[in-house]
């Protein structure tokens, strides 16, 4: 577990818990064998605690509603298909009996990575997070989730696990959330779905995404609307817009759970990005296939070497989702310097993770544009120049614009 930072109430890194094998980014982790890791059969079963409520004073709200429309954000989506019911977990958790539920490699060694149950957990006072990362983040950390434990071979998901602070939610905020900043009033019903919808995504085996960055990083509120559910930084105040998934969070779902028609529906890319010489595989440099007529809208993201083992060198990847007769350019760019360790992509999440830092290069945008139909796919190689680089189709075998790419490898 890492602690989680935040910059003056701007951003707050969200929290999950890593699984200890090797890691990529579409999928949050994948087997030594390039398995991704995901259930294998919907739906899942989420085992909620049995107790939901918050109290405050002589206030009390159960929170089962919003944990209801979180994990409905992620059912119904036309390109997958995912589904939960709800179980029960049968025991109320707070910080001192956390360990019987949760595992965690240093904080929960012994805890259940194989007993049937998924646990889902309110923290309503901020004493689990105290415990796992620390006094300094009992209210600043808003969740963690992860699957857990998952077949080493096929990748199947065998457990995973959910908990979200409840803290500093509007109206029943407890003593201490004044540290988020003299003025934080409390996090509201939005905001606080939009966290469970993050993690949830993470529970599903979704990993971090950075489409667009710029409007992210900006001081303009106006064009908050464009960051994306899994982005790995949660700017206060954006709820409303964080908790739906966008289009670049609806084909990372796909890729793990597609629904009959998406690969006959959409196209794809694959290819790979070199290094300036030309023929070194460059890891972990973000790629994002923007729809000429609506590129903020329509982005769909992808992490060069996703797929492979950390410090491989394996600039492989592949673009999913991609819209019939619509064209696309492509824009190659380094994770953001500051997405490490538990907020970053695996397989660079910085050093302290055992993983080589996620590399910085010039920015730079494909010179032409790229279209195809549905159920085909083109491959597209991308080079880095010493001011930037290009991308151009080939005429690989993998796809050569006439057969469909993998989903999963």
């Amino acid at each position: 577990m890492k602690p989680l930072v935040c910059f003056l109430m701007t951003f707050i890194i969200f929290l999950i818990t890593p699984i200890s094998r090797v890691q990529a980014i579409g999928p949050r982790d994948v087997t030594s064998g390039g398995a991704a890791v995901k259930w294998a059969s919907m739906p899942v079963t989420v085992h909620l605690e049995s107790d939901l409520t918050i109290t405050k004073d002589s206030q009390s709200r159960d929170l089962t509603s919003l944990i209801s429309a979180a994990l409905n954000q992620w059912v119904g989506l036309a390109d997958s298909s995912v589904s939960f019911t709800l179980g029960s977990l049968g025991i109320a958790v707070d910080g001192s009996n956390a360990c019987d539920v949760l595992y965690d490699s240093s904080k929960c060694p012994n805890g259940p990575t194989n007993d049937g149950k998924n646990p889902l957990v309110i923290d309503e006072d901020g004493s689990i997070m105290a415990k796992f990362f620390g006094a300094g983040n009992k209210f600043s950390t808003l969740g963690f989730a992860s699957i857990i434990s998952s077949n080493s071979s096929t990748g199947d998901a065998v457990r995973g696990e959910a908990v979200f602070n409840a803290a500093c939610l509007k109206d029943f905020m407890v003593s201490g959330c004044s540290a988020l900043g003299s003025t934080f009033t409390g996090f509201t019903d939005d905001d606080f779905t939009s966290f469970i919808v993050h993690e949830i995504g993470h529970f599903l085996g979704l990993d971090h995404s950075q489409v667009n960055l710029t409007e992210a990083t900006d001081s303009d509120s106006s064009n908050d609307n464009l960051i994306n559910t899994m982005f790995p930084t949660f700017k206060v105040g954006n709820g409303a817009n964080f908790k739906v998934p966008h289009r670049d969070d609806q084909v990372a779902l796909a890729q793990l759970y597609p629904s009959s028609s998406f690969t006959s529906n959409s196209w794809s890319m694959t290819g790979t990005v070199y290094n300036t010489d030309g023929t070194t595989g460059f890891q972990c440099a973000n790629l994002v296939a923007r729809r000429t007529d609506t590129p903020r809208v329509d982005a769909i993201s992808a992490l060069s070497g996703d797929f492979a083992v950390a410090n491989s060198s394996n600039g492989t990847y592949t673009l999913l989702g991609l819209a019939s007769g619509v064209s696309y350019k492509i824009d190659v760019e380094s994770i953001g310097s500051s997405f490490t360790l538990a907020s970053g992509y695996t397989p660079c999440r910085g050093r302290s993770a055992g993983e080589p830092d996620p590399p910085q290069f010039t920015k730079f945008t494909s010179s032409g544009s790229f279209t195809s139909t549905a159920g085909k796919c083109l491959t597209v190689t991308c080079t880095m120049t010493s001011s930037g680089g290009d991308c151009v189709e080939g005429t690989g075998t993998a796809c050569g614009g006439s057969g469909g790419c993998s989903l999963i490898r």
